[in-house]
């Protein structure tokens, strides 16, 4: 089952959202549950690989990778960021090269 990490400036991101971080949380599992209505987009302004996730007034950066897991392969994505829809593109022009 593909998997859902939430790197360190999301975290940071995450503490100072208010009522709508449960939602963000609730959107972000549905990500690892690869849910098919959620709202992602590839992003253009970021080095390849990176994708969005939009979420109300919210945006999450994120990519995907994969790990060899005891089962088989495993599906990792990787929250960089989440921030207000007006600040993703300044976030999205420096998310790091993937790790």
């Amino acid at each position: 089952m593909p998997e859902v990490r939430i790197e360190r400036t999301a975290k940071k991101d995450l503490k100072r959202i208010g009522p709508e971080r449960n939602r963000i949380i609730a959107s972000m599992r549905q990500l690892a549950e690869d849910a098919l209505n959620l709202d992602i987009k590839t992003i253009a302004s970021a080095a390849h690989g990176w994708f969005r996730l939009r979420i109300g007034e919210y945006r999450v950066g994120y990519y995907r990778t994969r790990h060899a897991g005891p089962d088989g392969p495993v599906t990792v994505y990787v929250v960089e960021r989440i921030v207000p829809r007006g600040a993703f593109d300044a976030a999205a022009v420096s998310l790091p090269e993937q790790r």
